[in-house]
């Protein structure tokens, strides 16, 4: 802070914050617990809209925000607007006030400037343009430890002088008998707290992070399609992208997009599966590794939360651990959970083969016969050799037995595994996973059925048009292509969820029995490669969130329904990424293929000229972009030079013209 002899701050989006993104969310709370406890004679929604214009019609009636309009009279104005006595003005007021305090937190960025502002500056004057008394506000500030003896409120009803005209500024300045270059003033609002200060000669420190980003400004537009929810997302988002003190750009764009399109949608599918868990009469929640691990840590704080009793637990679990003990037969269908039709990462026979625990040497010759001898067993294979290897692998009796051994091994560990953490029991348990192919829902189906368990319960991201195998399909949260219903205009969602939900230990490999209890085995220990990336940031900022969220059903609807919103961020985020979140978010090291077998790719990187030709190339031959498993156009196209852009744009368009009018052609 710049050394002066008097610092002023703002308040409201400056030290001290709603848990709600707007006024108007406040309000939409306020008119839920009225109607709850049996105050309020129209809807909640009515309720909100008259209050908002209540205060416009206040301020409008005594001629602007340089008067003496308080909580008060914005209630009497309310109360002729809705047609009830003025003797239920009071018992409002108070609710109001109490709401108010219910909801300020103070935000730790601009509490750690006041404490250093304290060092240099003579006295420390806090000003709002509020129709709440200096009283109320004194006593939030001193609650939140931001008030000091000989600080001082100032507030714009009480003294008919706002900031917005700059006349309270005018009065501070006389009644302190020093000049504008002597006072240094801290605030969000682009006018009141730094344009109309400056015109009289006041230095600014402006505080624009205190606004809503354009994530939180599309959570509050659906507050009330969300019954109040996505309000209070777009306030936890705020409070926790403003936790740290101090943050690089990079830092930076890595909470707003934890804050405002992670989080949202770690929390909503957790009080979705929550939802469903007590109506199904569920004991506990299975959160699979690796996605899990945030998920897992925020359902229990959400449960907590709302008082209810079903328990999250981490489960270690992965395809490279769970498919090969699902192979109960070793016939066709096992071995293409293993090894499936459809395959799009690189793969070796080597690689294949340890899937199943088995090394090329020992069956060096069914291998010749088929066509793989020792000189293809390090090289990608062809779909026609992948075919091949599944068809010796079913078929030749010394691989089907070494195989049908090895699974066998490995179920008893995975069996003994989920019994000691209590999946296999008599309580009602589920599987949580982000996937959207039931690959693992399968697996475990399989391994049950052998212990002769019925099929598990799961809930998942979203289904893909699969055939539904013999245990069933799991419920899911966003859409589901076989029944041609949900959300599905989400462009990169799973891979922003992978970023979003990834986790500081490397995959499950399998299971070891050390003393008579069951191990995972870890690829690594940790994970370094995600960790310098800045997933402890991800992770914090999303568990800020939770905690700040608001989810009392006397204030929201916790079951609101979110699922829209998510789409919306998401589409924002994936497809118009700034700059600094292309950065930021392009660098993340994404993780391709499976257990030891897999390798770090990039996100997203700058175009280059070179790399702007293959991309036309492509789009002319193929109508679409094929770049490589998980990778960010719009994210690479945001790092990329402004010229190379607008090139590489107009081309894109235009090589989409040319294929679609070939394929007429054709």
């Amino acid at each position: 802070m710049v050394d002066a002899s008097l610092a002023s701050f703002d308040i409201f989006e400056t030290v001290l914050a709603r848990k709600v993104g707007s006024a108007m969310s406040s309000f939409y709370m306020l008119g839920r617990r009225l109607e709850r406890n049996g105050l309020l004679d129209c809807s909640v929604e009515v309720f909100a809209r008259a209050r908002a214009d209540a205060e416009r019609r206040a301020f409008a009636n005594a001629g602007g925000l340089d008067s003496a309009v308080d909580l008060e009279a914005i209630h009497r104005e309310l109360a002729f607007g809705l047609g009830y006595s003025n003797d239920r003005v009071p018992s409002l007021v108070e609710h109001e006030r109490g709401l108010e305090e219910e909801l300020l937190v103070a935000i730790a960025r601009s509490a750690a400037r006041l404490t250093e502002v304290r060092g240099t500056a003579r006295k420390v004057v806090f000003l709002s343009d509020m129709y709440l008394s200096s009283e109320f506000l004194r006593a939030q500030l001193d609650k939140h430890g931001l008030f000091e003896p000989g600080d001082e409120v100032r507030v714009s009803n009480e003294r008919q002088k706002s900031k917005l005209s700059g006349a309270l500024f005018e009065e501070l300045l006389i009644d302190e008998g020093i000049s504008p270059g002597d006072v240094v003033h801290a605030g969000n609002h682009e006018w009141s707290d730094v344009g109309q200060p400056r015109k009289l000669g006041i230095r600014t420190r402006p505080f624009p992070e205190g606004n809503p980003t354009r994530y939180e400004r599309i959570l509050d537009e659906q507050v009330f399609a969300s019954q109040g929810l996505t309000g209070a997302m777009a306030g936890a988002s705020r409070l926790a992208r403003l936790r740290a003190a101090q943050e690089t750009s990079r830092e930076r764009a890595l909470r707003e997009v934890a804050a405002g399109v992670g989080a949202p949608f770690v929390v909503g599918y957790c009080l979705w599966v929550l939802r469903r868990a007590r109506e199904l009469g569920l004991a506990r929640l299975y959160f699979l590794s690796r996605d899990g691990l945030i998920l897992n840590d925020v359902f229990n704080r959400i449960a907590a939360k709302l008082g209810f009793d079903v328990k999250g637990v981490y489960l270690y679990g992965s395809r490279q651990a769970w498919l090969l003990p699902s192979l109960t037969s070793g016939d066709r269908a096992d071995v293409e959970r293993v090894l499936p039709r459809k395959f799009d990462v690189s793969l070796t026979v080597r690689q294949a083969l340890a899937r199943f625990e088995v090394v090329p040497e020992s069956h060096r010759d069914p291998l010749e016969r088929a066509g793989l001898p020792a000189a293809t067993w390090d090289q990608n294979l062809s779909e026609d050799r992948l075919e091949a290897l599944r068809t010796l692998l079913t078929e030749d009796p010394g691989f089907r037995s070494n195989v049908t051994a090895g699974a066998e091994q490995r179920r008893a560990l995975l069996l003994r595994y989920l019994e000691q953490v209590g999946f296999v029991g008599p309580d009602p348990v589920a599987l949580v996973d982000l996937g959207t192919g039931a690959t693992l829902h399968n697996a475990l189906g399989a391994v049950l059925e052998s212990a002769g368990r019925g099929p598990p319960k799961s809930f998942y991201l979203g289904m893909r048009n699969v055939p539904t195998g013999r245990f069933g399909r799991p419920e899911v949260y966003m859409n589901d292509a076989g029944q041609g219903v949900g959300f599905g205009s989400a462009p990169g969602l799973t891979t922003t969820l992978e970023a979003i939900c990834s986790a500081n230990h490397g995959t499950v490999l399998g299971y070891e029995d050390r003393d008579g209890r069951i191990e995972p085995v870890l690829a690594a220990d940790d994970n370094p490669a995600v960790m310098a990336w800045g997933y402890s940031i991800v992770r914090q900022t999303i568990v800020d969130f939770a905690d700040y969220l608001v989810v009392d059903p006397e204030l929201v609807d916790p079951w609101g329904d979110v699922r829209p919103v998510i789409e919306r961020l998401q589409k924002t985020f994936w497809r118009t990424p700034t700059r600094e979140e292309a950065g930021a978010w392009g660098a993340f090291p994404m993780e391709d293929g499976l257990g030891r077998e897999a390798v770090y790719v990039q996100l997203a990187e700058p175009y280059s000229p070179i790399d702007a030709l293959r991309v036309v190339r492509r789009v002319a031959r193929d109508g679409k972009l094929l770049w490589r498993r998980h990778w960010w156009h719009d994210g690479a196209l945001a790092m990329s030079s402004p010229l190379l852009r607008e090139a590489l744009t107009a081309s894109e368009r235009l090589s989409l013209r040319v294929h679609r009018l070939v394929s007429k052609l054709r």
